[in-house]
């Protein structure tokens, strides 16, 4: 870990780390063994000071087994992928997949840099809690469900299709400008 955080100070680029780290930060990263509290806490400062952030993952919350007598013994969540705030930035839409582990005790990470059409047409619709404090909000999702005779699933389409467009064209990418004020930040309290 020492290495990355001296690495870190020579690159001033955008930048990925992915792989084991053999490390976990909570008790909830792992099953079946015991957790140290000095190494998670060592593992998050590397993690501060590279200015890093985990890109949490889709697929087995584990991604590391220990098996004694065919038993499984002990999991953990060793694989991670961290990038900057920079390269947040620049793959907004970027997300980690856990395979499944064939050859090896370790799932392969997949790190996927953009959505593909298809891929952004099966993503789930997720509500943002954010759009229900703008103050046009309630509104839209009012003349989203008025239309009568229609049954509810046409309704809530209506609604999921109105606050699609409602944070296209009001929010924009809340993730992608939380991550640039949070580059602004950092910048400003290094220097």
């Amino acid at each position: 870990m020492d290495l990355l955080s001296s690495f870190r100070s020579r690159c001033q680029v955008p930048w990925l780390a992915l792989g084991d780290f053999n490390e976990i930060c909570s008790p909830s990263k792992l099953w079946g063994g015991g957790f140290c509290e000095a190494r998670a806490l060592e593992m998050m400062a590397m993690m501060d000071s590279c200015s890093f952030m985990d890109m949490g993952f889709t697929g087995s919350k584990y991604t590391w087994e220990r098996h004694v007598d065919g038993q499984r013994v002990l999991v953990k969540r060793l694989d991670r992928a961290l990038g900057d705030v920079a390269w947040r930035v620049l793959y907004a839409e970027a997300y980690v997949e856990h395979l499944a582990r064939v050859y090896s005790d370790h799932a392969p990470l997949l790190v996927r840099c953009e959505a593909s059409l298809g891929e952004r047409r099966s993503r789930p619709f997720r509500f943002q809690a954010a759009w229900a404090t703008h103050p046009s909000f309630e509104n839209l999702v009012g003349h989203a469900w008025e239309p009568h005779g229609l049954s509810l699933k046409d309704k809530l389409v209506n609604t999921q299709q109105a606050a699609q467009k409602f944070n296209k064209e009001v929010f924009g990418c809340i993730h992608k400008r939380k991550w640039r004020v949070e580059g602004r930040c950092k910048e400003s309290r290094e220097s």
